[in-house]
Parts: C-alpha cells; sequence; structure tokens
C-alpha cells in the first residue's frame, strides 16, 4: 500500500514537534516502513510548505515617507536603497536556506542509499541460504526417490511384494511427499525474496537518479 502524503506530513510534525529532525530515515521509521520514493516527494511538499508558512511578510512604504516624498527625495531614495538591500540580504539568505536544505536532501538520500545497499546485501544472503537449502532438500528427495525404487525393484525380484511392510512404504511416501511440499514452499519463498530484491533494485535506482539530480550544479 502506497505512503500517503497526509500520513508523511503527521509524521514529519510530530518528529518536529518533539524536537526531532525530520529526515526521510527518521519518517520511515516513524511509519513503520513504506516507499522512500512515495516518502522523499511528500517530505519535499512539506519542507516546501514550512518554508512558505516562515517566509517574511512583505510590508508597504512607511506613510511618513510617502507624505515626504516631494521634500526630501533624497531621504527616499537612500531609504529606498536600504529597502532593497535589505530585501537582497533576505533572497540571499532564503537561497542559503534552500541550499543547505539541498544539502540536506542530498546526505539523507546517500544515507538511504547504503541503507538500502545493506537490505539488499540482507535480501540476497537470506535468497542464497534458501537456495543451499533447496539443493539440499532435492538431492534428499532423489535419494528417497531413489532408495523407494530400489527396494521396489528388490521385492519385485525376490517376489516378495506380498511381504513388503506397507506401513514402512507408506511412511517412506509420506516423507517423500513431505519434503515435495517443503521444497515447494520454499521455492515460493524464494521467488517472494527474488521479487523484494528486484523491487528493492528499482527503488535504488530511483534514488540514484534523484540523488544524481541533486549533485548536479544550480545554475
Amino acid at each position: 500500500m502506497a505512503t500517503t502524503k497526509e500520513q508523511v506530513w503527521e509524521a514529519a510534525n510530530a518528529i518536529t514537534a518533539e524536537g526531532g529532525k525530520p529526515t526521510l530515515a527518521n519518517v520511515r521509521a516513524r511509519l513503520g516502513g513504506g516507499s522512500y520514493t512515495d516518502i522523499s516527494q511528500h517530505m519535499q511538499s512539506w519542507r516546501a510548505h514550512h518554508r512558505l508558512n516562515a517566509a517574511p511578510r512583505k510590508e508597504s512604504a512607511p506613510a511618513p515617507l510617502v507624505e515626504r516624498l516631494g521634500e526630501f527625495a533624497g531621504d527616499l531614495w537612500t531609504a529606498a536603497l536600504e529597502l532593497a538591500n535589505g530585501r537582497l540580504q533576505a533572497e540571499r539568505e532564503a537561497l542559503e536556506r534552500l541550499r543547505q536544505e539541498a544539502e540536506q536532501m542530498r546526505q539523507e538520500a546517500v544515507g538511504l542509499a547504503d541503507q538500502l545497499a545493506a537490505e539488499l546485501d540482507t535480501a540476497r544472503a537470506t535468497v542464497d541460504r534458501q537456495a543451499a537449502q533447496l539443493a539440499a532438500d532435492a538431492e534428499t528427495i532423489d535419494q528417497l526417490r531413489e532408495t523407494l525404487r530400489t527396494q521396489e525393484q528388490s521385492v519385485a525380484a525376490a517376489t516378495y511384494r506380498a511381504n513388503i511392510s506397507e506401513a514402512a512404504r507408506t511412511e517412506l511416501q509420506a516423507r517423500v511427499d513431505q519434503l515435495t511440499e517443503l521444497l515447494r514452499l520454499e521455492q515460493a519463498a524464494r521467488q517472494e525474496a527474488e521479487e523484494r530484491v528486484r523491487a528493492a533494485v528499482e527503488e535504488a535506482a530511483q534514488l540514484r537518479g534523484r540523488l544524481a539530480a541533486f549533485e548536479q550544479p544550480q545554475e
């Protein structure tokens, strides 16, 4: 199930209210999981919303300055320059905040990529263990089947089929059936693990693309 914008915003607001830092990893931990791509997109809109609310309000020129416009043109020019310089400084500060936020998001993306790489390694190790277990179980089943065939051939050759212990033969067949079912279940589990690995690889590729976009120089 996809992570919604409301869930991500609620988690980020809760972390901020508790005095924490709403990084992508912290938000995902708060949610108990979720897609890195979805969380990253919703966190961008959350940060933009907070930047907009935190932006200073623009004010009109003071009334005394307007009244004395004709008489004190020089003062007006000086005040205009100061106002322009103040706005320029505010814009520089806003640009610096945006740069810092972009750097923060880049670092978070790098951290998430590292975390995802570790999860991929764990998933691959799990798949390898399951593959080894599948091979061992398949070999055991082949051995049991060969044993069953050998016993049947021996009984047929010696005409002792009527004396075969039906209970032993039934138990052996049940063991074969049990291991066959186990092999089927493990094959299904391995297929599911491989699907998770493929999904994680696709998500890692998306994160790398986003990381590459962050690392491009700003014009």
